[in-house]
């Protein structure tokens, strides 16, 4: 099997002059991320066990799109099934992060809907996140996110990255704000949140913001 593994510590975006603009996609199998305190890598089996802990807390299964209730079946499905065919099709990188220096999962940051060069809006994508009740108020989630968005713009040639949040999760939006990203209104029923649409606020971030 062909793993490549790529290291980056979150570089800077790349000069908008030397910035991939169309990149094709790739494999993504293998690559990982570091900053000052983390490390972002595709989760393993071992992680399972602490997702499934994590997605029993409630502003987890409040706000975002997991299964309920959340078993383990749903976090092996997530991470041997799921996470690996968007890797090796280049279209979603899902993330777990944790200190550089080991211990447990303290959440998850993903990539995805990549859109390749040849599109009619050029290469964008969605970023998500979440982080495990133990890993919180200490702005992991930010440095793991910002992390992720960089590499992003200087690796997969993204030029607008778009999160959405559900209406009303006021802490999301607000950390949101504080990374850079511009809230740029309400999008009406946009997705189904156990069994009934619900409005979603569209934020973005562009390469330009974090020079």
């Amino acid at each position: 099997m062909d793993v490549r593994t790529t290291t980056l510590q979150a570089p800077a975006p790349a000069p908008r002059e030397h910035r991939p603009s169309a990149s094709p996609r790739r494999d993504l199998t293998g690559v990982r991320i570091t900053t000052p305190r983390l490390l972002l890598a595709a989760p393993i089996g071992a992680d399972i066990d602490v997702i499934v802990e994590a997605c029993q807390d409630q502003e987890i299964q409040s706000w975002l799109f997991v299964p309920l209730p959340f078993t383990r079946a749903d976090a092996e499905r997530f991470v041997r099934e799921t996470i690996p065919r968007g890797l090796a099709a280049g279209t979603d990188a899902v993330f777990a992060f944790r200190l550089q220096d080991g211990g447990p999962l303290l959440g998850m940051v993903s990539i995805t809907n990549i859109t390749s060069s040849g599109t009619r809006d050029g290469v964008t994508a969605e970023i998500g996140c979440w982080s495990a009740p133990w890993a919180r108020r200490r702005h992991l989630t930010s440095e793991a996110v910002l992390a992720a968005a960089r590499w992003a713009f200087g690796e997969m040639g993204v030029e607008r990255l778009e999160m959405l949040i559900c209406v009303g999760n006021r802490a999301s939006i607000h950390g949101a704000q504080q990374i850079g990203f511009t809230i740029e209104g309400r999008l009406r029923s946009r997705r189904i949140l156990r069994g009934e649409r619900v409005d979603m606020w569209v934020g973005s971030l562009l390469p330009s913001d974090l020079e």
